[in-house]
């Protein structure tokens, strides 16, 4: 087990922030490109066969709420730093570490460079969240 220095504790939610507002800025750019014209309303009566009809219900749904995940991830890290008392049920750095991974996964195929960039720096800060995690309470994970 390694002690991590407090600086970089200190900064890690500061960068995980900053790429949850990129992430978040790419969600709802596409969002807001594609939702323009397009319907969101939910059409029944179909067999699942014509998985098409609420496509573009389900891209747009997703999308914002990718964003929102992103944007709430954003808010809460920097509650961490600035009011952890109220932020307590995110303070576990393997569970922020696979909302990124997840999130990322959905991101990366977002508003084309934009959130390529932003998907993987969330993998990145994931990885650097683990293995901080990892140093700091060892293989055995309690």
């Amino acid at each position: 087990m390694v002690a991590i220095p407090e600086i970089v504790k200190r900064a890690i939610p500061f960068i995980a922030c900053t790429i949850e507002i990129i992430a978040t800025a790419s969600c709802f750019y596409m969002y807001d490109h594609i939702a323009d014209g397009h319907s969101s309303t939910v059409a029944s009566g179909y067999s699942p066969k014509h998985y098409k009809v609420n496509l573009e219900y389900y891209s747009l749904v997703s999308l914002f709420m990718f964003g929102m995940i992103s944007l709430i991830m954003a808010i809460a890290e920097l509650g961490l730093v600035f009011m952890p008392q109220y932020f307590k049920f995110v303070d576990s750095t393997i569970l922020r570490a696979v909302i990124y991974i997840l999130t990322g996964v959905a991101i990366i195929g977002t508003s084309a460079d934009l959130g390529i960039a932003a998907g993987s720096m969330q993998f990145i800060i994931a990885t650097v969240m683990i293995i901080i995690y990892l140093l700091e309470n060892g293989i055995n994970c309690k």
